[in-house]
């Protein structure tokens, strides 16, 4: 029986399987090593698309310092047109003289923003300084420009038109007291031997009350706006909660349109609050026939002056003030 050798091993053939998966891997290796250094290049190159984008599109509103926005405005809508206030501590007096807590105004990159009671209008766009607009989705164009400051003229205090001076013996000058027993009484009274009035207030209304009546040759022409100025005596607040003091006015927007309140301090001493009324109608509207009454959340409050003053500048300091008098 013959002998057969054994197979010979393919050495051969296995070299090339090692060679040709070798040059695979390279070439894998190879392929993502390219994919990385692309990846990194697009990378790269996108940061840089991104900065110089930020570059040229650079908000102009940062080159808006803060303390210039604060000023008198006017608002205009196509026809509709307004004024408001911007104060420093970012509030805003409305059209309407009020300033109410939600109202403020803010600035950054994406501009200028007025937030109002149920919304907020944005500027985006500076046509020059101090000057916003910005498009409405009607398509109209919205523009805030500001006003520039007052003359040295226009900030002399007007003369009042009509005054009471109340006490003992009332001095009445085209302002007269119209008071009902049932919605608030009024008497003499006094505080450190200054005489005045008391306003007390009744055990079924929440409020004392003084109702005042301009006289009808002072209404014409109409008022555009008014001052009322208050001399007051700031008594030691009563257990009632917060005080203020308040003026409810005959208006465009109702007969008892209210003026922003002021607080009171209790310090012990006269002052003198000055409100503004924008846009009053004075048609005798309120009880008895007045045109606008003093509020007060306290028992009793005592009042010695109140001055009307028609048509005054637009005041760019915060309303209603209050400050000390002898």
């Amino acid at each position: 029986m013959a002998m057969t050798e054994p197979p010979v091993i393919p050495q051969t053939r296995s070299r090339r399987r090692l060679v040709i998966l070798l040059a695979v891997v390279a070439a894998l290796v190879g392929l993502a090593f390219t994919a990385a250094v692309f990846f990194l290049f697009l990378l790269q190159a996108r940061k840089s698309s991104v900065t110089q984008s930020q570059s040229t599109s650079r908000s102009p509103f940062l080159d808006v310092p803060e303390n210039f926005v604060p000023g008198r405005y006017k608002w205009s809508d196509g026809p509709k047109e307004f004024f408001l206030v911007l104060y420093d501590d970012h509030t805003f007096m409305n059209q309407d003289g009020t300033v109410y807590p939600m109202y403020r105004w803010d600035i950054n990159t994406d501009g200028l923003s007025i937030t109002w009671q149920r919304n907020t209008s944005l500027l985006t766009n500076i046509e020059a300084p101090g000057i916003y607009t910005a498009k409405t989705t009607k398509g109209t164009i919205v523009r805030m420009d500001k006003l520039p400051p007052y003359q040295p003229s226009q900030l002399v205090p007007p003369t009042p038109i009509a005054t009471i001076r109340l006490g003992a013996q009332c001095e009445t000058n085209g302002l007269t007291p119209v008071n009902t027993g049932s919605d608030g009484q009024i008497y003499p009274g006094s505080a450190g031997a200054v005489q005045s009035y008391q306003l007390v207030r009744k055990d079924n209304r929440p409020e004392a009350y003084l109702y005042l009546q301009i006289a009808p040759e002072l209404k014409e022409p109409p008022f555009t706006n008014a001052l009322v100025v208050i001399e007051y005596f700031d008594a030691a607040p009563a257990d009632v909660g917060p005080e203020q003091l308040k003026i409810q006015y005959d208006s465009q927007i109702g007969p008892y349109a209210n003026a922003q309140p002021l607080p009171l301090s209790g310090s012990g001493t006269w002052r003198e609050a000055a409100f503004f009324l924008a846009r009053p109608l004075f048609q005798n509207r309120e009880n008895a026939g007045a045109d606008f009454r003093l509020c007060a959340a306290s028992p009793e409050l005592l009042v010695r002056l109140v001055t009307v003053v028609k048509n005054t500048i637009l005041p760019e300091t915060k309303m209603p003030t209050s400050t000390p008098v002898k």
